[in-house]
């Protein structure tokens, strides 16, 4: 019996970029705006099921999303944008760390 699996390709890389900026929650910030400028080396790769992948992204990226909405919230409300940014890095930390907030 043949079967079509559908597979996606994630691919890692690193690199260092240098930005000014007041802290650095706004550095962090600027350099992910900034990232697509630059040639990042590939330095690994893995390839899972993309179902596999969409579920798994898909949780993750609903965290990613539901927190930085509240992050635009907290703006839009008058907060402070380098602390909003600076509670959005924590609850990404906590996210990332695989504990579900929201």
């Amino acid at each position: 019996m043949k079967y079509k699996v559908e597979i996606t390709r994630i691919s890692h890389a690193h690199r260092t970029i240098e930005v000014e900026a007041e802290d650095i929650y706004v550095a962090k910030s600027i350099a992910v705006d900034q990232a697509g400028d630059y040639e990042f080396p590939e330095t690994a790769t893995e390839y899972v099921p993309a179902d596999d992948f969409r579920s798994q992204n898909g949780m993750m990226q609903y965290q990613v999303n539901s927190a930085t909405n509240v992050c635009n919230g907290r703006i839009e409300n008058g907060a402070n944008v380098q602390e909003a940014f600076k509670w959005l890095q924590e609850e990404l930390d906590q996210i990332f760390q695989g504990e579900w907030i929201y």
